[in-house]
């Protein structure tokens, strides 16, 4: 996943507030990350990422005392990242609403086609099944890129009610991020994933503009 440089939340307050623990933190969000995507929430134990890290399982604890913090920081880390890249992006990409539209596609398709990506949003949706703080982060991710799609929508058809386009932008977001589940478990992805990059865009335009 492409990052950009965000404040970490979750971690025990008070510590990671020299650059050193900064540091320490960070680390820590790696290797859980990398823990999360490789063997998934069944095995991701503390001691685990502090192996990975090459620390004590004590020094994992001083930031984040509990698994539960340590997976709800890795959950708004990782989801920060991700909008804050899309939203840069989207905006840098052009300054028509249809290229925008079609950059945000382009962008989550190319996410996505990245393994460990399609493996990561895989993992933080099943947590957001059944843990109500994942829930609340992934909810909150969600919210602000259907603000964003729907946005692009009223420029684009400026004759339909805002109600009527955050409809719409939920179905291209739902296109659009819902074609993760066929590119497989660690497998070969479906075939006719091949070239549906033109199929999804021509979509998500026939959505955004029809009457």
């Amino acid at each position: 996943m492409e990052r950009e440089k965000t404040a970490v939340a979750g971690h025990r307050p008070g510590t990671a507030v020299q650059k050193k623990g900064q540091r320490r933190v960070d680390e820590i969000l790696d290797a859980a990350t990398a823990v999360l995507v490789e063997e998934g929430y069944a095995q991701f134990t503390t001691r685990k990422i502090a192996a990975r890290v090459g620390i004590r399982l004590s020094n994992v604890q001083y930031y984040f005392p509990t698994k539960q913090t340590l997976l709800q920081a890795l959950v708004e880390r990782s989801i920060e990242q991700y909008y804050n890249v899309l939203r840069a992006k989207v905006a840098a990409g052009s300054k028509t609403p249809k290229a925008q539209l079609l950059y945000s596609v382009d962008y989550v398709l190319a996410s996505h086609a990245k393994p460990e990506v399609a493996r990561l949003f895989k993992e933080l949706w099943a947590l957001a099944s059944h843990d109500k703080d994942a829930a609340r982060v992934m909810d909150g991710f969600y919210a602000k890129w259907c603000d964003m799609a729907t946005d692009l929508v009223l420029q684009l058809n400026p004759t339909i009610s805002r109600r009527k386009a955050e409809r719409r932008a939920i179905l291209i977001i739902g296109l659009v991020d819902g074609h993760v589940l066929f590119t497989g478990a660690g497998s070969e992805p479906s075939p006719a994933l091949r070239g549906i990059g033109k199929e999804l865009r021509e979509a998500a335009l026939l959505i955004a503009t029809a009457p």
